[in-house]
């Protein structure tokens, strides 16, 4: 009986200690939306705004003052290291995903004060935030534009447009799933992929500020929206409600 007393607060104290580690590396991520974001850049001493995205992302628009490091280059744990840790660090990228990954990789590597962006630079535009050096691209350099759009929506009873990025993982899963409804429901159904970040004009009239989003047109009507990976069954589901 002794033992298992001595067993029982040995694991109830490691259990503990987990929790408690856990909590302590969360506690060094701060995540904030975008106007507590500028508001504590603005009130931080010699703060370090750093941009995780890729060097093309990077120059077509970015934070004041911000950095560019990116998050996917192999390089990156190394070239934050001539970084001060001593210094806050705001992290963002474009919509969240890649910025929680610096931010993790950047309190692996003893960063002790990090604020990450919730939305990225997307929610940081929505909320009409300065952005610096911004590309403005000519209209007829963009892959589609709201012109297309319509022409595509027309095309077919019921069109299903993907809103994407070549760097949104769940976009990349989604991607194989939306090529096997066009295959199964062939002519009742068109699917066209639009990269957002090769037609910022569109993410900018339709307010994207997450992806994958799916935009559902019946008719040429839009009748609905999806956010976010779905399962399998629901979309299809969702499918057959227009296709039926």
């Amino acid at each position: 009986m002794m033992k298992l007393s001595l067993y029982l607060i040995a694991l109830c104290s490691t259990s503990f200690s987990l929790v408690s580690c856990s909590q302590a590396s969360k506690a060094n991520v701060q995540i904030l939306n975008p106007i507590e974001f500028k508001m504590a850049i603005e009130k931080s001493t010699d703060p370090i705004v750093l941009d995780v995205r890729t060097p093309e992302e990077y120059a077509a628009g970015h934070l004041p003052n911000a950095i560019n490091i990116n998050v996917l280059d192999k390089s990156f744990k190394q070239e934050i290291q001539s970084i001060d840790k001593s210094k806050t660090i705001f992290v963002y990228c474009k919509v969240g995903g890649r910025s929680a990954d610096a931010a993790k990789k950047l309190a692996s590597n003893k960063f002790t004060n990090i604020v990450d962006l919730k939305g990225g630079i997307m929610a940081w535009q929505a909320n009409n935030l300065e952005v610096d050096d911004k590309v403005v691209m000519p209209e007829n350099s963009e892959q589609f534009g709201l012109k297309d759009v319509e022409k595509i929506v027309k095309s077919n009873d019921f069109v299903i447009i993907d809103f994407y990025a070549e760097w949104c993982g769940p976009c990349k899963r989604l991607d194989p799933m939306l090529k096997k409804f066009q295959e199964e429901f062939g002519k009742k159904l068109l699917v066209q992929r639009i990269d957002i970040d090769k037609s910022p004009s569109l993410a900018e009239y339709y307010r994207i500020n997450s992806i994958p989003l799916l935009h559902f047109y019946k008719k040429g009507k839009l009748v609905n929206q999806m956010l976010g990976l779905p399962y399998e069954s629901e979309l299809k589901k969702e499918i057959q409600k227009y296709t039926n």
